[in-house]
């Protein structure tokens, strides 16, 4: 990223309209790991709900889902952590002068919650703020209650500008300091009933919880080839090599199938920090030839990763710091694409998987892991197919993505978005690999 990029970012013509405009604040966009919200936004084109996005970063993976390309080109990337301290002196200058009463408020409840973490994002982020008011924005959301939001916070309170965050997982369990920032959100926006519960436990005076799950496009997952048991019985698992994950536990249950004579194999698409841990331990126990660690990889390879496998297991558990998983796409994917599912009995899971399409099992038991994966490997063909199809369906019913959209399309409609003609706008992500001129 170079400083020509944000110029041109920073410059760009608001777009009228007649209601609020908004915004989409992430991190990083896109993100292979995130599909989630590019295919969110995609589908609020639909409804004639087009977000302004803006990312801190740029993307970083190898490869990117060529969906994914487009909305690369509009997003607005703004100026990171490394710009020059006069840029963020003169972000800090602006704003004292134009709302000293506000500036002073906002420093002080920053201060008085002391936050290393928080008090960076506030030197760092002022810049942001004005690049994002240049486009005129009118209600800003963002996914993730981390630092994101903290920056939506800021603009708030220094701007007026209101907004809403899609609350995941990461962040709620541990962000004890997160209160401020979601009373002061318009809407908090729920991926599942676990954490629309702790939130009520925990955070009581939320102006409004709405759940909107993320969904999946069953178009995009779809069987192209009929359901197959095969020998040894291939089982999928997606995500990231994290502790909430559960992955020790999947060797160990591999492990103990081994010692039964149940001729299984895993393939595991994902990466993360644990991979030597992992690595070590499949090592140690002998099983190079039944767990096979594939790292990341694009969405068309996990899409065929889960036609070739009879089952999907999905082990996440709640790590001693609470962090967890709260409800897995992967799971949603894999039984649009019909494959029955293991699953442990923590967080969301149930929400998603019972036994017309799965089984749960205890978290971080790798034994009734190894009794689940035995039976479905000694059920029939025929039985498995059947469980496969009640999950499909299920998606199609309950998590598919156009359906949770809309909710959201109507939520957006509440808090004042109105529709806006589509328009390519902002920094494209070729400009903003520009050297600077």
């Amino acid at each position: 990223m170079h400083a020509r990029s944000y110029a041109a970012a920073s410059q760009q013509p608001a777009r009228a309209s007649a209601g609020r405009r908004l915004g989409y604040l992430i991190m990083t966009f896109p993100k292979v790991s995130e599909t989630f919200i590019s295919n969110e936004i995609r589908e609020l084109a639909r409804h004639d709900i087009h977000p302004v996005i803006f990312s801190v970063y740029p993307p970083v993976d190898a490869f990117m889902h060529p969906a994914d390309i487009p909305l690369a080109w509009e997003t607005h990337y703004l100026e990171p952590q490394p710009a020059r301290w006069q840029t963020r002196l003169r972000a800090q200058l602006h704003y004292l002068g134009r709302r000293p009463i506000a500036f002073a408020r906002m420093w002080f409840d920053i201060l008085r919650e002391w936050s290393p973490l928080y008090v960076r994002l506030a030197w760092h982020g002022l810049p942001w703020l004005r690049q994002i008011e240049a486009q005129g924005i009118g209600h800003l959301h963002c996914h993730f209650a981390l630092n994101n939001s903290a920056v939506a916070w800021m603009l708030h309170r220094l701007a007026g500008t209101p907004y809403s965050i899609t609350a995941h997982a990461v962040g709620i369990y541990t962000q004890h300091k997160l209160k401020r920032r979601l009373y002061e959100a318009e809407c908090v926006i729920s991926v599942c009933d676990y954490n629309t519960r702790y939130m009520e436990r925990h955070f009581p005076h939320v102006k409004r919880v709405v759940k909107v799950m993320c969904g999946v496009s069953p178009d995009d997952f779809r069987r192209t080839t009929p359901y197959r048991k095969t020998a040894p019985f291939p089982i999928a698992a997606v995500g990231r090599l994290a502790e909430l994950k559960g992955y020790p536990y999947q060797i160990e249950a591999m492990r103990i199938l081994r010692v039964r004579g149940v001729d299984a194999q895993v393939r595991i698409v994902g990466e993360g920090k644990l991979r030597p841990v992992l690595e070590a331990q499949i090592a140690a126990a002998g099983l190079g030839d039944r767990v096979h660690l594939l790292g990341a990889q694009p969405t068309h390879f996990v899409r065929e990763e889960l036609e070739a496998a009879s089952l999907l297991i999905h082990t996440s558990v709640v790590p001693r710091d609470g962090n967890s998983d709260s409800m897995a796409l992967s799971v949603k994917e894999a039984m649009a694409m019909e494959l029955p599912v293991i699953a442990t009995d923590c967080v969301a899971n149930p929400e998603m998987v019972d036994e017309r399409c799965g089984v749960l099992v205890p978290e971080a038991d790798a034994p009734a892991l190894a009794d689940a994966i035995a039976h479905f490997a000694a059920m029939p063909e025929e039985q498995l197919r059947r469980m496969g199809e009640a999950g499909r369906r299920r998606v199609v019913e309950e998590f598919s993505l156009a359906g949770q959209t809309a909710l959201l399309a109507q939520e957006f409609r509440r808090l004042g978005v109105v529709p806006v003609s589509a328009e390519v706008h902002g920094s494209s992500l070729l400009r903003s690999l520009e050297p600077a001129g």
